[in-house]
């Protein structure tokens, strides 16, 4: 069993949710982040101020040969602080096609994520931190090929990867290696192994919280019939004067990973279950004896569901996004966002106003007020959305389908399903390179 130190909730919580009315499942207000960037674009964090951070494509410059578009840059992230919206660019700004991906954001806006940072005539991957209008590197491990920062706590403190040619073959793929980087201290990076101490096989830590607990996934085996990666979630306390890599196990399954981790000490992610290909969003609580436990699907009768809790703040309330019952002969079952909360999985796109003609694809990640930034369909195309809870408002609205039947489904049903494969295939990943991934 695992344990960690209780912490109550802070007062802009307790102040802000008086008798718990969040608690309960409640409409919620839609802010279009993409109608801002005018783009493609994706959210992905948001703090208790309610400022989002997300990432958003370049403008549509032309086509090449084979009319495939061409775009000013392929990502850069953004911010939207309720008013403003704010291009972060890059760590190489006088070369404007240079990516950047934006990860996390907290409550000193302090906004991590990576970019290539150019130096002569390399360009490698790093991590940064952006705070008032100035992107800063945070610098690459020594004899490594690359950082990318996926979370960012209270402290400052950065959870993520650091790459590293493979020691056996060095013309095999770069290595992951689960890092933590604090940039007050002396000796700012630290770099976990995998699960077993092999140096040549994948990790990452994919959040940290305020306690410098980190959550994310290790490689622990390769499947001998297939070659590809066995991984879990794992917990890694750097509280501990010996701090170790825990392997928080699966659902019976062979794979887990661990997306995020509250000052509770509870984890969620998605794992594998025992019996079919079913992958499922769970929740680990580090301070019981429970285990990893299901949070079940928007599609229960399906015998091959897919759900993945992202996020989870201090009241419990969980996020993620679920695969649902609409597949068309041309696509896979699209996605629906999802809020889980007093034992219930409830589809967001239940509580919002049917008439907006959203689609609600995935949700990132929620605030200690409910409120909920993701990524959906509006019109055809893939925006960011910031999702307020309006409990005022009372209860969803019944919409009326296309064949004329009730429906509290705002959604329209299963008629888009966001480039689902796209963002699914990027919650996916397992085998980190050296490339930008929204992971």
């Amino acid at each position: 069993m695992l344990k960690t130190k209780k912490v109550a909730l802070s007062t802009l919580i307790m102040l802000s949710l008086g008798n718990s009315t969040l608690l309960m499942a409640a409409p919620y207000a839609v802010k279009d982040l993409g109608e801002i960037a005018e783009e493609t674009s994706f959210g992905r964090d948001i703090n208790d101020n309610g400022v989002a951070v997300g990432n958003f494509q370049g403008a549509l410059t032309g086509f090449d040969s084979n009319l495939s578009p061409i775009v000013e840059f392929i990502s850069h992230g953004f911010i939207y602080d309720g008013s403003a919206f704010t291009d972060l660019g890059s760590l190489t700004p006088d070369i404007i096609a240079t990516p950047s991906i934006a990860a996390s954001i907290n409550l000193s806006g302090q906004v991590t994520g990576h970019s290539f940072e150019t130096t002569g005539d390399s360009s490698v991957v790093t991590a940064f931190v952006y705070q008032d209008g100035v992107m800063n590197s945070l610098g690459i491990v020594d004899n490594s090929a690359g950082t990318q920062a996926l979370d960012i706590n209270e402290n400052g403190v950065v959870s993520g990867i650091s790459f590293f040619a493979n020691t056996v073959n060095p013309l095999l793929p770069n290595v992951a290696r689960a890092l933590i980087i604090d940039p007050n201290s002396d000796t700012p990076f630290t770099v976990v192994t995998a699960l077993n101490g092999n140096e040549n096989i994948d990790a990452s830590f994919k959040a940290i919280n305020d306690l410098g607990q980190a959550v994310g996934w290790s490689d622990v085996d390769s499947d001998v019939n297939l070659g590809v990666p066995i991984t879990h979630a794992t917990f890694y306390d750097t509280s501990l004067v010996e701090p170790e890599l825990i392997d928080l196990g699966t659902l019976g399954g062979e794979i887990s990973v661990a997306s995020d981790i509250n000052n509770q000490g509870v984890v969620v992610g998605r794992s594998g279950v025992e019996g079919n290909l079913s992958l499922l969003a769970f929740k680990f609580d580090t301070q019981s004896d429970e285990g990893m436990v299901s949070l079940g699907s928007l599609n229960p009768e399906s015998e091959n569901a897919i759900s993945i809790a992202r996020s989870i703040n201090e009241i419990g309330q969980i996020v993620g996004f679920s695969e649902v019952e609409g597949a068309t002969p041309d696509r896979t079952n699209p996605s629906h966002a999802f809020i889980y909360e007093n034992g219930e999985m409830t589809d967001l796109n239940t509580q919002i106003d049917c008439s907006t003609g959203w689609i609600l694809s995935t949700a990132e990640s929620i605030n200690n007020l409910g409120q909920i930034v993701g990524s959906g369909i509006i019109d055809d195309e893939t925006h960011a959305f910031l999702l307020t809870p309006t409990p005022e408002d009372g209860p969803a609205e019944i919409c009326t389908a296309p064949d004329g039947t009730d429906t509290p489904d705002s959604s329209g049903g299963g008629g888009g399903s966001l480039g689902y494969l796209f963002l699914l295939g990027l919650f996916l990943i397992r085998r980190m390179r050296i490339r930008l991934v929204l992971s």
